[in-house]
């Protein structure tokens, strides 16, 4: 009742008591998506089983008010999942004809944000049938809280972790981050962006974990894949998943192209800096047995236009540092990415990852 005078009291001081009226009823806390309008609008792919029995449908909590994210979700009623190469290779997981309860999919989300990603592929794996596993972090309280209540509304307790920490090379001591209110999605290490504009909030003291120290108390066995979008700190993170990758025990990873320049571009480094970044980065993840790529997806947003002349989709085998340097230091688009998979020899234990199998079906073998 408080919260209601209050409300009732702000339209009317307001100077359009009835446009704010009409906005406040239309910025739910709570959408309700769909699996298959992902399939078919977003990922351009016909609706074939498991998802061809009928609806499958979540609920996502958003924001209930302006932001940029959820405003887009209420608007569209489809998820703000930027890594479209993610979404189609669970698709085609839930979609193998050999899976189905005896397969299992663990899985990686580093800046998950309000789960957009997350949300939507467990939904979409249970419906399949597929044993799924998903380790979240999250370090802005205000997108972890709503992340979490979103897992408990769809009973996913168990089957999706929400970590309220940022993703480092470390476990010790703590980070400070910079975003805009409104879209603090794009949350990034301060270090980076010194001057961030007029606007930016700081948090200071965001704890900070790394993933060979979390990931085997949350789940044994193999990360099939490791999923990040944590604006800057790509490199930090692959550190701290060094004795993973030494053990084989990481699959598959994809990070955004633009979203590790932010690191790479850190001005404390300077051009010797961004070499010898590429390089450590380069021989983390070939210390892990893997085969690197650059993805160049579909622009189906339009945002690329004919900027970029090079044919997608399109999968090429980066096979030096060097060459992974240059792809840093050309203009990057919104749809470019940096894939990797382990080479699957022998007893490897990777070489019974569903994400292993299909990657090669999507992406084309790069060995």
């Amino acid at each position: 009742p408080q919260a209601e005078v209050g409300l009732a009291g702000a339209l009317v001081a307001s100077r359009f008591p009835l446009v704010d009226a009409m906005d406040k009823i239309f910025q739910l806390p709570t959408v309700q998506l769909n699996v298959q309008q992902v399939i078919t609008g977003f990922l351009k792919r016909p609706v074939l089983p498991p998802f061809d029995a009928g609806p499958v449908t979540y609920h996502m909590r958003v924001f209930p008010h302006r932001e940029m994210v959820s405003d887009m979700v209420r608007y569209s009623r489809t998820p703000f999942c930027g890594m479209r190469p993610f979404m189609l290779l669970v698709e085609q997981i839930a979609r193998d004809e050999a899976c189905g309860a005896e397969c299992r999919l663990a899985f990686v989300e580093g800046g998950p944000h309000l789960g957009d990603c997350t949300l939507w592929a467990t939904a979409a794996l249970e419906a399949a049938g597929v044993q799924g596993f998903a380790a979240a972090y999250e370090p802005l309280p205000d997108a972890s809280d709503l992340f979490h209540q979103s897992v408990v509304a769809n009973k996913w307790d168990g089957r999706v972790v929400v970590v309220r920490k940022a993703l480092s090379s470390s476990v010790d001591g703590s980070a400070k981050l910079v975003y805009y209110p409104g879209r603090n999605g794009q949350a990034t290490l301060a270090r980076i962006h010194d001057h961030c504009g007029e606007g930016c909030v700081e948090r200071a003291g965001v704890p900070r974990v790394s993933l060979d120290a979390s990931w085997p108390a949350l789940r044994p066995g193999v990360m099939d894949i490791m999923k990040l979008s944590v604006n800057g700190e790509e490199l930090n993170t692959i550190r701290g998943a060094r004795a993973l990758l030494s053990r084989r025990q990481v699959c598959v990873v994809m990070m955004h192209v633009r979203k590790i320049q932010q690191g790479w571009r850190d001005p404390q480094g300077g051009t010797p800096g961004q070499e010898k970044y590429t390089a450590e980065l380069w021989q983390l993840l070939r210390g892990g047995d893997m085969d690197v790529a650059l993805h160049l997806d579909s622009d189906l947003t339009g945002q690329i236009g004919d900027e970029d002349p090079r044919p997608r989709p399109k999968t090429v085998a980066l096979n030096t540092a060097e060459e992974l340097n240059a792809i840093f230091e050309a203009p990057a688009f919104a749809h470019d990415y940096v894939v990797a998979r382990q080479k699957v020899r022998g007893n490897s234990p990777c070489s019974g990852s569903v994400a292993v199998k299909n990657y090669d079906l999507l992406f084309g073998s790069t060995v």
